[in-house]
């Protein structure tokens, strides 16, 4: 089991702001809270990866092509050598045999490429890094730290995997519609409920407050200076929102 990271951030200012939202402008304090945790919501989103479905697809076939060396059958030649080894080489132009590759007992299958997919991953739920070389995609050494797998399972484990993006930012979802905010649906296909909790006492006239959590796998991806970095961002805003209001001027987010 990975280790349990705990961060703890400073709200002070954002709770200032809030409070002279309240007590400056005589706001409604249900209204600000809400107002400004789905404003924080949205631009947290932002710092959970991937950005795009495109972009999570993308980062799982490179994180899968660090870990396997994808073989088709009908495009390489496999013998054995004169110490019973099984080798295998890609064929050239003109049917020549190209340099062997790499020895191995047999392709992996879908469970041990998964078994062996998880045992590589990084606290951020990445493939740890593997070292290359230009001829064979990686120094020797390494090469008991990779898979061979058929180009048939390689796809087919790719696109289970590629399934999963999204899985972080669902955790949000309780949250997100609570606020009132709209998901794409390759994050809502996910079930956010396995995911994330939200514990909202919005309508508490005396203490409104909401309470997100996000447990899904890969929010531990998210950068402690990313959220940090929201939390400096909206409070930015908001006190330049109260300066303008208390100048004269209309609010961004209140009439």
């Amino acid at each position: 089991m990975a280790d349990l990271i705990t961060t703890q951030f400073d709200f002070t200012r954002f709770d200032r702001a809030l409070s002279r939202y309240v007590h400056d402008l005589n706001i409604d304090g249900r209204k600000v809270v809400k107002t400004q945790a789905r404003l924080f919501l949205k631009l947290l989103l932002r710092f959970v990866p991937p950005k795009s479905l495109a972009q999570g697809r993308r980062a799982v076939v490179r994180d899968l092509h660090k870990l396997f060396d994808v073989v088709d059958p009908g495009e390489w030649e496999l013998w054995f050598d004169e110490n019973d080894r099984l080798r295998m080489a890609p064929m050239q132009r003109g049917g020549k045999r190209g340099a062997a590759v790499t020895d191995f007992k047999e392709f992996m299958s879908i469970d041990r490429m998964r078994e062996f997919h998880r045992s590589r991953l990084d606290s951020r739920g990445r493939v740890k890094g593997a070292n290359y070389d230009n001829l064979i995609g990686r120094k020797k050494s390494d090469i008991a730290h990779r898979g061979i797998v058929k180009k048939a399972d390689f796809r087919r484990y790719q696109r289970e995997v590629q399934s999963h993006v999204g899985r972080a930012k669902a955790g949000l979802q309780p949250a997100a519609s609570v606020l009132g905010m709209a998901m794409p649906s390759w994050i809502t296909r996910h079930d956010s409920s396995a995911y994330g909790a939200v514990d909202p006492h919005l309508e508490d006239r005396t203490h409104p407050r909401i309470r997100i959590i996000d447990t899904a796998p890969g929010i531990a991806a998210v950068e402690p200076r990313s959220i940090a970095q929201a939390i400096a961002t909206r409070t930015r805003a908001m006190e330049s929102d109260i300066r303008r209001m208390m100048a004269g001027g209309k609010s961004r987010h209140f009439s």
